[in-house]
């Protein structure tokens, strides 16, 4: 090979790839004896953070719970008795006020022309 040239040779690609492979398989192999009792310890750590957090996760439900029922009661106390006319119905929006993104062509995704 010319010693300029900036390219590679398959050969040397292969060559390159196979000894990245044997030594990721190597580190691989030499680690794997650590990775069940590494599983083992994370459970044993995450087990008692699981049984405190249930609880506190319950209890935040149940008040999120309550709140939003006594939101609803206030809400719905404070609510003055329906009458029995017809509501008019709301007034349309112009379509220039709703979003500047509405009614705007789309673009063609390829570049040839028609």
């Amino acid at each position: 090979m010319d010693a300029h040239s900036t390219e590679t040779a398959p050969g040397e690609l292969v060559s390159e790839v196979g000894g990245l492979m044997t030594g990721l398989g190597i580190i691989s192999m030499t680690l794997f004896p650590f990775a069940l009792p590494l599983i083992i310890l994370t459970a044993v750590v995450a087990l008692p953070l699981l049984v405190l957090g249930l609880p506190a996760l319950g209890l935040w439900l149940l008040a999120r719970g309550v709140t939003a029922l006594m939101r609803r009661r206030s809400a719905a106390s404070e609510e003055p008795a329906a009458s029995t006319a017809p509501r008019a119905p709301a007034p349309r929006r112009s379509p220039e006020r709703s979003s500047r993104h509405v009614g705007v062509p789309l673009r063609r995704l390829d570049s040839r022309p028609r």
